[in-house]
């Protein structure tokens, strides 16, 4: 109709950053060309697409984005079984295109990382091809060095960086690396290729507009109290690559209950985590879980809660900051 979206509460300008981000209201949503839904499966994800519906943003604009954090890992998970099942039933139910993404190896890829980090890799939701993000040159000279097999191969990678720490409970994000290495700098890299994103999109492929959905909220936690609404997103590129990107974040001010109230008025069946007692769909072996939702891990699955108590004793690094998992 016309209208911007206005945050009811006003964005923040209290740091150099804040103030380089900061937007007052959004485009009228059909200026957008691509409307992006970060979808994790959780109740919060799911809410924000059908808050996108109901103020009449046609299904053809709006696209799903998963990204796994498992990563393809020959024999180690981190997530449910069954959310990539689940995402995937849910948008061919809806029929949303689902574009999943992924940095190769994933989470314990990462976690015992001796080097430069692995490509990140996804799949394109029409044409069903695997794209890769071009490699980096400290990346190629470490693959250079794994082929040479060398004694001191393992003290050379490490000059590259390694990580062999469990992520922190922390705000901080390069101490909390999941977050970042997994989700946050995969949608990135993503977006920065445009090449195919925006392989759909060829009248508006000069000059595109992208809306980066996603759902967290205020209530959840102190950190995510502080959130803007809205804001320009890390990718925003109009002079060099002319690419607007905003983000919004729909339900930022909605309680659990009205998200709840959501899923029931268009009869969505949850994640089945929170018919077995979690609140909140993250990893399912999240390091924010309490102990009571780590003894649940370790009934459900329980030889992966043993690997995870062994990854403690070779790594010298307890996942909880103050004491070891079965402690």
């Amino acid at each position: 109709m016309g209208k911007r979206i206005c945050p009811r509460v006003s964005g923040r300008k209290d740091t150099e950053y804040m103030k380089k981000i900061y937007l007052e209201e959004l485009l009228p949503l059909e200026m957008y060309d691509l409307v992006i839904v970060l979808i994790s499966g959780g109740k919060d994800s799911i809410a924000c697409y059908y808050k996108l519906l109901e103020l009449g943003v046609p299904k053809s604009k709006i696209e799903f984005w998963h990204h796994d954090i498992d990563g393809g890992h020959p024999s180690r998970t981190m997530d449910w079984r069954c959310t990539a099942n689940y995402i995937r039933s849910f948008a061919e139910a809806e029929q949303i295109p689902l574009r999943v993404s992924w940095r190769k190896n994933g989470f314990f890829g990462e976690l015992y990382r001796i080097g430069t980090s692995e490509l990140i890799e996804w799949v394109d939701p029409e044409t069903g091809e695997i794209y890769q993000c071009p490699p980096s040159k400290k990346y190629m000279e470490c693959q250079k060095l794994k082929a040479a097999a060398i004694s001191e191969m393992e003290n050379k990678l490490a000059e590259f960086g390694y990580r062999m720490k469990f992520p922190m409970k922390s705000g901080d994000l390069s101490r909390r690396w999941c977050s970042a290495y997994l989700k946050i700098m995969v949608a990135d890299t993503v977006l920065r290729n445009m090449n195919s994103v925006a392989a759909n999109l060829t009248k508006t492929r000069k000059d595109i507009k992208l809306l980066i959905v996603s759902g967290e909220r205020r209530g959840e936690s102190v950190g995510r109290s502080k959130y803007n609404e809205i804001e320009i997103h890390r990718t925003n590129a109009v002079y060099k690559h002319h690419r607007t990107v905003h983000q919004w974040r729909p339900v930022i001010d909605y309680s659990e209950r009205d998200i709840w109230e959501v899923l029931k008025r268009h009869k969505v069946n949850p994640h089945p985590c929170y018919r077995a007692g979690w609140n909140r769909c993250s990893c399912a072996m999240c390091i924010f879980s309490t102990p009571r939702l780590f003894a649940g891990i370790r009934e459900l699955y329980p030889k992966e809660y043993a690997l995870l108590c062994q990854d403690e004793k070779i790594l010298g690094f307890t996942l909880d900051n103050h004491c070891d998992l079965e402690t």
